[in-house]
């Protein structure tokens, strides 16, 4: 999706769970993006096609997107002042 949209330049880290070894919803892959990136959850915006996989981070305290489509996403982005325009 980045090779379209080139979205990553908008965000400080993105990570994916296969880069970490783990399966979604693990809470612990939550917990260790938090501290690998040093910031408190509700510094955080996790994003997934998967209302499950929003779970454990907003029980964290991060804020969550659900991906619906890229038109869906960028109105989401802008709530949170991010701007891919």
């Amino acid at each position: 999706l980045n090779d379209t949209y080139d979205f990553q330049k908008y965000f400080d880290a993105i990570i994916y769970s296969y880069q970490k070894g783990y399966s979604k919803p693990a809470k612990k892959f939550y917990e260790d993006i938090l501290n690998e990136i040093n910031v408190e959850p509700e510094m955080c915006l996790y994003t997934d096609d998967k209302q499950e996989f929003l779970i454990p981070a907003k029980e964290l305290g991060m804020h969550t997107i659900l991906f619906k489509s890229a038109e869906h996403f960028k109105k989401e982005l802008a709530s949170f002042s991010i701007n891919l325009n």
